[in-house]
């Protein structure tokens, strides 16, 4: 199938040059045309279920689709963070437990990297210089160990999830996918990135919050402490907060959408609204553009 692949693209190729060189508008036609068709043949003959990269090297074109299973399991000493960059995958799932072990199916298992470095556990999508096409069949699941105290998540598009992760502090930025997550601990920060996608954190137990929420949806059920930042553009943000609204101070600016902190409703282009005893021991500073910010308490 490959050797098909390469003797099709390089008669493609010559048919090109050969229809770019002729003298006749005629000639130069019937040699793309041909060329075209070619190429298009070829690439019909090439299965949809894999994943196709184009990577540059050195200047060439090489046309593969070849995805792999494997697992993995990296050793490790006594890195205390995981950095994880992935950009797309049809379902991605992080645990904690004894081992540093990535599983994975249908994945180019030449994008993936898996190390230790500076402290860190890293795994990595690497698509570097190259031209991605993919219809998100990859399956991978990480298992993180339970000394990890910083974790760093940035995941493009798919499905994401997260079972039980206890850190000091959490770093997640997400694009156009989507992250669930069953009982997040962050001790000392959280910041929490939503562009396009969709963000669910159930059961959570956060110190100072940063939360950016772009045209996405962000929906945090737990307790949220100490000085906690929204900023919220297109998109909307819930909270459902343990505790009752005298255990917080709000400062809430907000422009033409709409901010609703228990009963209380701020919406039109209002400045900033103080509320709230300045004792209070958690403070909320939101900020709302054309969005929705709905705080609720239990």
């Amino acid at each position: 199938m490959k050797k098909f692949c390469l003797i099709t693209l390089i008669i493609a190729a010559a048919l090109l040059v050969l229809g770019l060189g002729g003298t006749a508008i005629v000639g130069t036609t019937v040699g793309i045309n041909t060329a075209g068709k070619i190429v298009n043949e070829a690439i019909d003959d090439i299965p949809f279920s894999h994943y196709w990269s184009i990577p540059f090297v050195n200047g060439h074109v090489t046309l593969t689709t070849s995805v792999e299973s494997s697992v993995q399991e990296i050793p490790f000493g006594d890195e205390r963070a995981a950095e994880i960059s992935i950009g797309a995958a049809s379902e991605l799932t992080i645990l904690t437990g004894d081992t540093f072990t990535v599983s994975y199916t249908d994945f180019p298992a030449s994008t993936l990297e898996f190390y230790t470095r500076d402290g860190k556990l890293v795994v990595k999508q690497n698509s570097a210089n190259t031209i991605n096409y993919t219809d998100f069949n990859g399956r991978m699941t990480i298992t993180l160990p339970e000394q990890i105290e910083k974790i760093s998540l940035n995941f493009g598009a798919g499905d994401a999830f997260i079972r039980t992760m206890n850190v000091k502090t959490a770093d997640m930025d997400i694009g156009a996918g989507t992250l669930e997550v069953e009982g997040l601990t962050a001790t000392e920060s959280a910041k929490i990135k939503c562009g396009a996608g969709e963000v669910i954190i159930r059961e959570a137990k956060i110190s100072n919050a940063d939360i950016d929420c772009g045209i996405g949806s962000v929906e945090i059920d737990g307790a949220l402490t100490g000085d906690c930042v929204i900023n919220n553009g297109v998109g909307t943000a819930r909270l459902d907060l343990d505790g009752n609204p005298d255990d917080y101070r709000f400062e809430v600016t907000a422009s033409i959408g709409e901010v609703q902190i228990g009963n209380r409703e701020i919406s039109g282009i209002s400045g900033t609204t103080t509320m709230g005893s300045t004792s209070a021991p958690n403070k909320f500073t939101v900020s709302n553009g054309i969005g929705e910010v709905e705080i609720e308490f239990d």
